[in-house]
């Protein structure tokens, strides 16, 4: 099974979801399961639904506003916070795919049932709920790789671009398995890259994460999962680059079933990926700059001229010092940004001339975008012994 998913690319496309819900007529009776905020004059009145029962299994957290109209009675805003793979398994190890929509809406509709003791939600109102906030994810599996997660802590010292300055970086050092979890973000988007075999067993409470959990730590399945989402913390910034993709309307609201597609999925995370793993950056940390004599030899060999040479390990040895984020901020503090911007693209061309051999950073970036491409999801019935 192991050299199955060693040689079958995995992946998933949608985690964590917000979709708000307009205008809806909900009955005070269709409440008792929620629990009443205190709210004051300045603030509408709240209904949250945060379920902490293990014997009900998954369950989305919900808030309710009620804001009052100037003619008397109120206008809800709901708000629907799930994570899909969950709503099907119980643990979002495993993926969900365009075509697990309808069955998506069924289990979720199902559980707002549960929730309001009532039908009050449809799989017509969840289709077209408007998304307040989404994150896009996918799976690497790389269990023919000996340590690849080592390299997650390299990760960091990649940038995703100017934008994205404020940055975290979280270490698994529980009693469990040791992971790693790298974070780039501003207030609109937010990478994360972190392993998932060691978050599963470090962080399992419910009976299917917990059983999930064993199955890993028993190699029944895959442990060496690294794991990317991009997340659109708000509706403007997907609004916008929903509409550079499509039909250019950066105001339209976005739905639920719109954004559930594997295309889409797809190009929002390969875009990340690319930025994220530039090919320069990532060049300049996979070179071994331990022995500075070694460095001479494997560019000598690549055939890179002298000035180019030292050029790529002076970059090596910065990128390592500084992260390549604050290498570009420094640069543009000191120098002109577009004689910068000309020698970063001068030294691509020269790499690409001359190829330097890859080590085990690059071997392992090189097989993440190669499951990118493939784009296939990771479920538990291709996963069966």
């Amino acid at each position: 099974m192991i050299l199955t998913l060693c040689h079958t690319n995995k992946a998933m496309i949608i985690d964590t979801t917000t979709l708000q819900i307009k205008g809806l007529q909900i009955a005070e009776s269709n409440l008792r399961r929620f629990e009443k905020l205190s709210s004051t004059t300045a603030k509408p009145a709240r209904y949250v639904f945060n379920s902490s029962d293990a014997n009900v299994g998954y369950m989305p957290n919900l808030t309710i506003r009620m804001i009052p109209r100037a003619l008397g009675g109120y206008y809800t805003e709901l708000d629907i916070q799930f994570s899909a793979p969950k709503i099907f398994y119980g643990t979002n190890y495993f993926g969900v795919m365009g075509q697990d929509f309808e069955k998506l809406t069924e289990l979720l509709e199902n559980k707002l049932e549960y929730i309001f003791e009532g039908r009050i939600i449809t799989k017509a109102h969840l289709y077209y709920a408007d998304i307040k906030n989404i994150a896009y994810a996918f799976n690497f599996v790389l269990e023919q790789y000996p340590n690849p997660i080592e390299y997650l802590k390299l990760i960091p010292f990649l940038s995703i671009g100017k934008r994205y300055k404020k940055t975290k970086n979280t270490y698994y050092t529980e009693e469990n398995e040791i992971g790693f979890c790298g974070r780039m973000y501003n207030k609109q988007m937010g990478f994360k890259i972190y392993c998932k075999g060691s978050e599963i067993i470090n962080n399992a409470k419910s009976q299917q994460e917990l059983e999930t959990a064993m199955k890993i730590k028993n190699k029944q399945l895959p442990f060496k999962v690294l794991r990317i989402e991009i997340t659109f913390q708000g509706r403007t910034p997907l609004k916008k680059y929903l509409a550079n993709m499509t039909d250019k309307n950066a105001k339209r609201e976005r739905n639920f079933f719109e954004v559930f597609n594997d295309s889409i999925a797809k190009r929002i995370l390969i875009d990340a990926f690319n930025e994220i793993m530039n090919e320069l950056d990532v060049t300049a940390i996979d070179l071994p700059i331990y022995d500075i004599d070694e460095c001479f030899s494997i560019c000598k060999r690549a055939g890179l001229p002298y000035n180019d040479a030292l050029a790529l390990i002076g970059r090596s040895v910065m990128v390592r010092q500084t992260g390549a984020l604050q290498l570009k901020l420094i640069g543009d503090a000191h120098y002109d940004r577009r004689k910068r911007s000309l020698a970063d693209k001068r030294l691509e061309k020269v790499l690409a001339e001359h190829p330097l051999q890859h080590f085990q950073f690059k071997q392992i970036i090189d097989e993440c975008k190669k499951q990118l491409v493939d784009f296939r999801i990771m479920k538990p019935e291709k996963l069966a012994l």
